[in-house]
């Protein structure tokens, strides 16, 4: 009941904030109304009929007080006529049913009524050009004071944010194969970004958080290539790197593949969260930490003293398979030395999903492919019986499909039900969950490397651009078509010996097939393995044939070039944040006026990246998405707020001022005509294009808040 009532307490903190952001746009509009001398009926927050309102000499009232004041005016009875019309205010100051915008009634201008003008002198049409101009930009202008003054106040008082320092880097995204353009490593790799290094500035830009540096990758013109600088340490001066976005397969934006730094402390939900806790504590024990608990923090590794995780994270890549021993810190203050096993690295190829033009990145290990393994929950998915470590025999009409297959027959199941078999403690069981709009059940695929030796496809040949997706730091794609193609095992089929070893799971297998070639690779020649297979029948009783596998020297040297990998997710530690603050106002306000320009800069360059293709309607949100995404950040504290809020507030002034019928924006350009041509813009023009405007702006409201329902439930 207090997480329910916590949660409803952050969600009002947001309407209530966004109240005020668009409180502040119609004051703006109503402050030039009055200056101007335009007689102003209503004054409005929210759309539909009132819910309570105030009108001055006649007070507060519930419902609105408009029907009151016609007949007071009329000199009507009723109890009326003894107040003198004069007296009470012709404005309605209303709040309305429907809490999203608001607006300002003139006389003589109503947004979706261009016919309804006057002649009266204080009406909004017998204004100057110029007045009406004020008018309608001074809501956009207000917006923009209003984000402004909170990006002050946030500077003034310190707002924590993530360092514009990389903690991570996909080996098979653009950044591990980034172009250095100038400056002299000074023995580190020259073809890639590192964990480590801090961005100085990017596209011209100088980032004061990793956020700013996400920005700039999503917004990127096109797929051009990206000038980043960095500062790495131990190389005296700067390096700049030539980088090139890739649309992500799973996020739909472009990307570049690199991901923020973080502490050495163990992630600790910040309220009493039993689920999550014990969620944090199973990924711990998955990696071996599971005498770690949330809140530990990383002090050693290797007996070196460190200050956040990528130490440990190179010394696991550089260990040759040995344990790594590190020192925790517990929350009570006990010290355990904990040592952490590297994980092998097996190899990926990019294989496309049937059905689509995407690819997915399957592991295997030449050509011997794992099983499918559900990884992670949602709530829908979890109702429908699935559970984490299910192995995926069937989905659909596919036995034992690999990842590419598990995603292609999901999404050809789109907006139905698709038969699925999971493997579960040894037994088969049979589900039948419900497929979204967008072709996902609600979880996430893994691969059962570590948990099985089971074996599904064999992936076919390497499409033409095989550096999409690399197999690590020191391996590459196999050979098309790989080894295992020669073997035709069955899918389902699991290994349980190879060479003189018994394996498990496989890593167990790579460690035995890398023995069984030992003197092979010393001689750069090819070599057999004798292969125990146990067929897909139910069972540990399930026959079993031996087959001898014919590796050639290729294939043991690119199981030889096989390194190694952290298997600690740098997800359960802390984010690298510093607080931004300054004690300056003169320095809190240029900060304020900076964010603020490139804010509504980079919202215009996001609806030009719409058009062009690169940021897609699906990742637009509306006042769903808004509230959810505002509840989220509520969490981190009242400074956030204000900064989200000053943030929305720019982003209200910018879509506003667009050039749309019905928006402040269509109206400005109707004026600049009505400027240059001495006469108003035909009403009948007028009443298509606010026709057209309500149209669009419907159509944009309904996409973006099916997006944002879809996105909250998992659609």
């Amino acid at each position: 009941m207090l997480e329910t009532l916590g949660g409803a307490f952050d969600l009002l903190l947001v309407i209530v904030g966004f109240g005020a952001v668009i409180f502040i746009h119609e004051l703006g509009h109503f402050l030039a109304a009055k200056w101007a001398g335009v007689r102003v009926h209503q004054f409005a927050i929210g759309f539909g009929s009132a819910a309570c309102s105030w009108r001055k000499g006649l007070g507060f009232r519930a419902g609105s007080s408009e029907r009151e004041y016609e007949k007071l005016i009329k000199d009507e009875p009723l109890g009326l006529a003894d107040r003198d019309p004069a007296a009470v205010s012709p404005t309605e100051y209303r709040l309305n049913w429907i809490p999203f915008g608001g607006y300002v009634k003139m006389l003589g201008q109503e947004d979706a009524d261009p016919a309804a003008t006057s002649d009266a002198p204080d009406s909004y049409t017998a204004k100057p050009v110029w007045k009406r101009m004020v008018i309608i930009s001074a809501g956009v202008v207000m917006n923009l004071v209003l984000a402004a003054a909170l990006f002050v106040l946030v500077y003034m008082v310190g707002r924590s944010q993530v360092t514009p320092r990389i903690g991570f880097v996909d080996p098979s995204a653009p950044a591990a194969r980034a172009t250095l353009l100038s400056g002299d490593p000074a023995g580190t790799p020259a073809d890639s970004l590192m964990p480590g290094d801090r961005v100085t500035r990017i596209a011209g830009f100088r980032p004061k958080s990793f956020n700013d540096i996400s920005l700039e990758v999503i917004t990127a013109r096109g797929r051009r290539a990206l000038e980043i600088e960095i500062d790495r340490p131990g190389v005296p001066a700067p390096l700049v790197f030539s980088v090139t976005p890739e649309m992500g397969r799973a996020t739909g934006m472009l990307e570049i593949g690199i991901g923020p730094a973080v502490t050495g402390r163990i992630v600790s939900p910040p309220r009493p969260d039993p689920a999550l806790e014990e969620s944090i504590a199973a990924a711990l024990k998955e990696v071996g930490l599971e005498e770690a608990t949330p809140g530990s923090r990383l002090l050693s590794v290797a007996g070196a003293d460190v200050s956040g995780l990528w130490p440990l994270t190179r010394a696991l890549e550089q260990s040759d398979g040995d344990p790594v021993q590190t020192t925790f810190e517990l929350p009570s203050g006990e010290r355990r030395n904990i040592p952490v096993e590297p994980w092998p690295i097996l190899q990926s190829t990019p294989v496309p999903i049937p059905g689509g033009e995407d690819l997915a990145a399957q592991t295997h290990l030449l050509g011997l492919t794992p099983a499918v393994r559900v990884a992670s929950l949602e709530p829908r998915a979890e109702a429908a019986g699935l559970r984490v470590g299910d192995l995926l025999a069937r989905v659909g009409s596919v036995a034992w499909p690999d990842v590419a297959r598990t995603i292609g027959e999901i999404r050809r199941h789109r907006g139905s039900t698709i038969p699925i078999t999971v493997l579960r403690d040894g037994e088969h069981l049979d589900l039948t969950p419900a497929v979204g709009t967008r072709g996902t059940i609600g979880f996430g695929v893994g691969v059962a490397v570590r948990h099985h030796s089971i074996i599904t496809h064999t992936p076919a040949e390497t499409p033409a651009n095989p550096a999409a997706i690399s197999a690590g730091p020191t391996a590459a794609p196999p050979a098309a078509p790989p080894a295992a193609a020669r073997l035709n095992l069955i899918p389902g089929s699991e290994i349980v010996r190879a060479g003189d070893r018994n394996v498990t799971n496989f890593f167990e297998l790579r460690a035995a097939m890398r023995d069984a070639t030992t003197d092979a690779r010393a001689a750069a020649l090819g070599a057999e393995i004798e292969l125990t297979v146990r067929l897909p029948l139910a069972g540990a009783d399930a026959p079993t044939e031996t087959l001898a596998w014919s590796l050639d020297a290729d294939d043991v040297a690119a199981l030889h070039a096989l390194g190694w990998q952290s298997p600690v997710d740098p997800s359960l530690f802390m984010l690298d944040e510093a607080v931004v603050r300054t004690a300056s106002p003169v320095r809190a306000m240029f900060w304020g006026l900076h964010d603020t320009h490139r804010t509504m800069i980079k919202t215009y360059v996001t609806f030009a990246r719409l058009f062009q293709g690169t940021v897609k309607v699906e990742q637009l949100k509306g006042p769903v998405g808004i509230a959810h995404l505002g509840t989220q950040v509520v969490d981190r504290g009242f400074i956030e707020l204000l900064f989200f809020l000053g943030l929305i507030s720019v982003n209200l002034a910018v879509i506003n001022f667009l050039p749309i019928p019905i928006a402040d924006g269509g109206h400005f350009v109707m004026l600049l005509v009505e400027g240059a041509t001495g006469k108003p813009v035909p009403t009948a023009v007028q009443n298509i294009a606010t026709l057209a405007g309500l149209v669009l702006i419907v159509g944009v409201f309904v996409i973006v808040t099916f997006n944002d329902i879809t996105n909250l439930f998992g659609g």
